[in-house]
């Protein structure tokens, strides 16, 4: 669009100087007519050998030169629109393959944690089984050492027997 205007705006103002350049021409004429002395031009007769092509007037060049900028300003648009199209395309392009490779990339991810989740649960029913027979192996021994600690009361108790009452006091419990 920027460029669209800058070519119109050159267009114009060359169409302008040119206009001006034209009615300043015949003033000069007049003036130089004005100042010196009237002398009657010759008057010459001739005949043309051959038909004269008028050279074009100064609306007819603004109008050709005003064609010719319209023509180079569509070949633009053209060529831009063409240049939009062809990038338009290599991006959709590159949108699709980064598509692609996105949704490999998440099947790949989504394997993966399939495998860790396997892993990870087959890890987590080892610990479990470690678990049993360690809290196993823990009973076992709280019972051994409660065994072994109850023995060992029951021979200082005397295994639930009284012992005998002395018949006699001792001496040591005489007053």
């Amino acid at each position: 669009m920027k460029k669209t205007r800058s070519h119109l705006a050159v267009i114009a103002a060359v169409a302008s100087l040119s206009f001006l350049a034209a009615c300043s021409e015949g003033e000069d004429n007049a003036a130089v007519n004005n100042n010196a002395v009237e002398t009657p031009a010759p008057v010459v007769e001739t005949q043309p050998a051959s038909p004269v092509a008028t050279e074009p007037t100064t609306s007819e060049k603004l109008e050709a030169d005003a064609e010719k900028a319209n023509a180079e300003v569509q070949e633009k648009a053209d060529e831009l629109k063409e240049s939009a199209d062809r990038a338009a395309d290599a991006t959709e392009a590159k949108a699709e393959e980064l598509k692609d490779d996105a949704g490999d990339k998440g099947d790949d991810l989504k394997t993966k944690a399939d495998r860790a989740a396997d892993t990870v649960g087959e890890k987590a029913t080892e610990l479990k089984d470690a678990a049993g027979r360690t809290a196993s192996d823990i009973g076992d021994a709280i019972k051994d050492g409660a065994s072994k600690a109850d023995d060992a009361i029951q021979d200082k108790v005397g295994n639930g027997v009284q012992p005998q009452a002395p018949a006699q006091p001792s001496e040591e419990a005489k007053p």
